[in-house]
């Protein structure tokens, strides 16, 4: 005789309950893997605070000799507490490089999803970031403020350090120091408006935005890029910035 189970009705209602509660949470889970538009034409908002996280970004460097190691070029990435001078104790992405080569190219990096695939985007950035580099002041090679230029973009493969000859070069185009280039474009420089030209200059906080020069360019067939937000110097010393806000409206055209 084959013996067969019963469960009661209340219990099968619970059973059903959970695997659904599973699956939305599977589901949501999902969802917030890739990006998503916050509008109906296909518009994307993002915005990246870095308190919590780093919000997916990562730091590289390129335009020195291979021959230099990262503690000479005294290279650093990470997250840490602004200067108590614009916040103390609110965090951000620090990124610092000592200009050894006189070209030297400092940059966050983001994958981005769920865009539209083969699609032309009108990409605007907005940046918070803290400075320490004062207005009008003499440095090695040009001054630490105004020859340190200010650049953002996107490609469709990852931006990364490749060997060329005997130096880190960057595998998609941004050009070099002032000039743009295909995947990268200068919307201004790091000074300050400070005029204190001393060993130990305080930081501020300054905007900058490429809202009067939007970045055009078409996504991958996966629908995905990668944004690209760095400095190029000119000036032979040290440079020390930390991204405290990171904003980026991606619209299709």
């Amino acid at each position: 005789m084959q013996m067969r189970t019963f469960f009661p009705l209340s219990s099968l209602a619970t059973r059903r309950g959970s695997a659904l509660l599973a699956a939305l949470l599977l589901f949501f889970l999902a969802a917030g893997c890739s990006d998503a538009p916050s509008q109906d034409d296909g518009r994307l908002d993002l915005s990246f605070s870095f308190e919590e996280s780093d919000e997916g970004w990562t730091g590289a460097f390129v335009d020195y000799p291979t021959a230099k190691t990262a503690e000479e070029m005294e290279l650093a990435f990470d997250r840490r507490p602004l200067p108590a001078e614009v916040g103390g104790t609110r965090k951000a992405l620090f990124l610092a490089g000592r200009n050894l080569s006189d070209d030297l190219f400092m940059f966050l990096k983001r994958r981005v999803t769920g865009l539209r695939p083969n699609t032309t985007y009108t990409i605007t950035f907005a940046l918070d970031l803290a400075s320490n580099a004062p207005s009008g002041c003499g440095g090695i090679g040009g001054p630490p403020g105004e020859s340190v230029f200010l650049k953002v973009g996107a490609a469709r493969i990852e931006p990364e350090p490749i060997v060329v000859g005997e130096d880190y070069r960057l595998n998609v185009d941004k050009n070099n120091q002032g000039a743009s280039g295909e995947n990268a474009i200068v919307i201004g420089h790091i000074a300050n408006g400070s005029d204190q030209c001393t060993s130990q200059p305080p930081y501020r906080l300054i905007k900058r935005d490429n809202r009067n020069q939007p970045f055009t360019i078409a996504t991958d067939a996966g629908g995905a890029l990668w944004l690209l937000v760095g400095t190029e110097s000119g000036f032979e010393g040290k440079t020390a910035l930390y991204y405290d806000a990171v904003r980026v409206t991606l619209v299709p055209r």
